[in-house]
């Protein structure tokens, strides 16, 4: 798969492969995923950091913590904030609260909300919850937030 990976010639074929590599979570493809990372294209950048949903490595986290935090695409944001809810979020509490309370896309702050209510043993994720439904300048994200507040435990 790494090999079919370097010789992908289109984004589709990109795509498949970074998504077949994510899967396995084998740390081999690291550095094949990793340069995807930074690539021009904001759907091929998006399905490298979803392939390392599964990658068990101390260098994965602040990989998924920078796309989360600087990526300038929201489908991008996106794909990391999923990729990240596969991990162990404690370990991305910060990251995560930060983001709802300053990412411009309110499609980011609403997929944020919907994890930290699937999530809500997550030290922290009632007051965000709460802090979404009090204070997001979004009427999206409000609405989502307060649906939500009644399924996070204080």
């Amino acid at each position: 798969l790494i090999a079919r990976l370097a010789g992908a010639t289109n984004e589709s074929e990109i795509v498949l492969y970074l998504d077949a590599l994510g899967n396995t979570g084998d740390l081999r493809a690291l550095p094949s995923i990793r340069r995807y990372l930074a690539h021009g294209d904001s759907g091929i950048r998006g399905t490298a950091y979803r392939a390392l949903r599964f990658m068990d490595a101390p260098e994965v986290d602040p990989l998924l913590e920078m796309g989360l935090r600087i990526d300038p695409e929201p489908n991008v944001r996106i794909a990391a904030l999923t990729a990240i809810s596969f991990r162990n979020l404690e370990r991305f509490a910060e990251a995560i609260v930060t983001a709802l309370r300053s990412d411009v896309s309110a499609a980011v702050r609403s997929q944020i909300v919907a994890l930290l209510i699937r999530h809500a043993e997550m030290p922290g994720a009632a007051e965000a919850v709460a802090w979404a439904r009090d204070n997001d300048p979004d009427p999206g994200v409000r609405a989502a937030a307060q649906r939500g507040t009644a399924d996070v435990p204080n």
